[in-house]
């Protein structure tokens, strides 16, 4: 199919908008038929994901009735980002990849404040995301890490960092699937990675022990739900997805997961 920018401007296409609607069906299905797999592990782990999240917020108030700007900003990246993984998802389905891009870097952006504000219990960092101030994260994190895990989130930082400026990367130019196999096969992929993290995040980072328990307790004898067995399957999962990953992938992986508390 020719990608050329003329094509979406051809008269016989019909109105614009009701035109890209069909498509979009059109590009779920062919991205279902590309990569089977790949985008059932992402639907199941957003919805573990979810589960797990619902357990701790219905327990939240009851253990930080008045939280700090630490524990507001862990909790607004579990819940944001939750939404924001699964926005990604959505768009990278229906062919819109080059307009959802720029979440790549705000999640991401995301879980290293997190991790880094939760890892060094760093309020004052906290306070300033709660104040609204910009955080220059390169200055503020990265140069703040040992190079052996900068050095691999920094990759993955630059490539998230080229989509949100007007640059010969950003945006897209075909609405159709046939024409940006590799771009998505691509997205996946960094989608996957941006799970990685924010499992590592969720498990280990963005609820206090004491919000924890109440959470085991609430899901165990409000719906049945066994969180352990929520771990057991993500980590089962994202098993999967290593195996699938490259040596720069796992590095970052590595990296995100390793001790910050340095």
């Amino acid at each position: 199919m020719d990608n050329r920018p003329g094509v979406i401007y051809s008269p016989e296409d019909g109105p614009f908008v009701a035109s890209f609607r069909m498509t979009s069906e059109e590009n779920r299905a062919t991205a279902r038929r590309w990569h089977p797999v790949q985008i059932a592990r992402i639907e199941r782990l957003l919805d573990l994901f979810h589960e797990f999240i619902g357990a701790h917020f219905r327990t939240f108030e009851l253990t930080r009735p008045t939280p700090d700007a630490c524990e507001r900003l862990l909790f607004s990246v579990a819940h944001k980002n939750q939404i924001a993984l699964l926005a990604i998802l959505e768009n990278i389905l229906i062919g819109l990849h080059g307009a959802v891009r720029p979440l790549f870097r705000q999640v991401f952006e995301a879980q290293l404040l997190a991790k880094f504000v939760s890892s060094r219990s760093d309020l004052g960092l906290a306070e300033q995301w709660a104040r609204g101030q910009q955080i220059a994260i390169g200055r503020s994190i990265l140069r703040k890490l040992p190079d052996r895990l900068a050095e691999p989130i920094g990759r993955l930082y630059t490539i998230t960092h080229k989509y949100v400026h007007a640059t010969t990367s950003s945006q897209q130019v075909s609405l159709h699937a046939e024409d940006n196999a590799e771009r998505t096969s691509h997205d996946l992929t960094v989608l996957g990675l941006l799970l990685h993290s924010q499992r590592h995040f969720l498990f280990r980072h963005a609820f206090s022990r004491a919000t924890a328990n109440c959470a085991n307790r609430y899901a165990r004898y409000a719906n049945g739900l066994s969180l352990v067995a929520v771990r057991n399957e993500t980590r089962a999962l994202l098993a999967a997805d290593l195996i699938e990953q490259g040596a720069e992938a796992r590095a970052f992986i590595r990296s995100y997961r390793g001790n910050w508390a340095l």
